[in-house]
């Protein structure tokens, strides 16, 4: 069995659970219907100095996939910015619940101290009506396999929609989260984060912090 059938069996499996998991929580909570508020290149896997990361990469990835207007985007375009990457879908529920939130805090950071990157795992004829309707102003990547294989980047970590990573503007992750982000745990992630780009707390710091 060639490498290239096991990724594509890997790729539908994973979005088969993916499916049934936006299936199952949109049968519980609805999202609103409109409110406005490639390639992946080797990382560092190299470990460093302090307390393990429980996540596979240490730096971003050199992820690389086509916006909304079809040009072609890589994550390091908004070095020197504190980064975060959200993975969603138009068929997910809970990353639809997150949308509004996540943007309210890309229009309260629209100085350059966060930059939001969300990346689609779904088709562009999909994204681009939703993204339309709901007035979403952050960047939008969008790829299905690609953007598949830039999720499974970040190791095992990922195991479904939405899936959320935080890195400092150097591109050094600082943590990831699985699952639906709510106010409070968003606030407190800010609050890390934001202390790591004043340089009152390490890297490594953190880590250990957004770990626990």
């Amino acid at each position: 069995m060639t490498l290239r059938l096991l990724g594509s069996i890997r790729y539908a499996s994973i979005l088969g659970i993916c499916l049934l998991a936006g299936y199952y929580a949109s049968t519980l909570v609805f999202a609103p219907d409109a409110q406005p508020p490639v390639a992946v290149a080797a990382a560092d896997t190299t470990a460093a100095p302090g307390p393990a990361t429980p996540f596979a990469l240490l730096t971003l990835p050199d992820i690389r996939l086509k916006d909304l207007n079809g040009d072609l985007r890589a994550l390091s375009d908004w070095s020197g910015q504190p980064r975060l990457i959200n993975f969603w879908a138009t068929w997910c529920a809970p990353c639809l619940r997150e949308m509004p939130m996540l943007e309210a805090l890309s229009q309260a950071r629209s100085d350059g101290s966060l930059a939001i990157i969300g990346i689609a795992i779904d088709r562009l004829a999909e994204v681009r009506p939703y993204i339309d309707k709901t007035g979403v102003t952050y960047p939008i990547l969008v790829g299905q396999s690609d953007a598949m294989e830039a999720a499974q980047s970040f190791g095992d970590q990922f195991a479904g929609l939405p899936f959320t990573v935080f890195a400092a503007a150097d591109g050094q992750i600082l943590g990831v989260h699985s699952g639906e982000l709510h106010p409070d745990q968003l606030e407190e992630i800010m609050g890390i984060t934001d202390a790591v780009a004043a340089g009152t707390l390490s890297v490594a710091e953190a880590r250990q912090r957004l770990a626990d």
